[in-house]
């Protein structure tokens, strides 16, 4: 979490403790917002089922071209897997 936030390991406690170490309109606090997003996103796009988005986020996707939680967290590239979860989160309801 602190590698997709910007943050130091050690903050990871006081933002727990909700003593966010960022101000509201940091990019941290972007960051958090994003990946709030993303995972209320993922909520949608998998019906609630928590087994099947953690292996979704594990497991590659040739639409994205690598594996979700990597891109997120080694590439920074959320803003991307958001996009794709939109995109599946279609009008005529969730897809997994």
């Amino acid at each position: 979490m602190a590698r997709i936030l910007g943050i130091r390991c050690e903050d990871i406690g006081a933002l727990n403790a909700m003593q966010c170490p960022c101000a509201l309109n940091s990019a941290t606090a972007d960051r958090a917002r994003r990946l709030v997003a993303l995972y209320e996103l993922l909520f949608d796009v998998h019906k609630g089922n928590e087994v099947t988005s953690y292996n979704w986020l594990r497991r590659a996707n040739a639409d994205l071209e690598g594996q979700p939680l990597l891109l997120i967290v080694d590439e920074g590239r959320i803003d991307e897997v958001i996009h794709y979860l939109a995109s599946r989160n279609t009008a005529d309801g969730p897809q997994s």
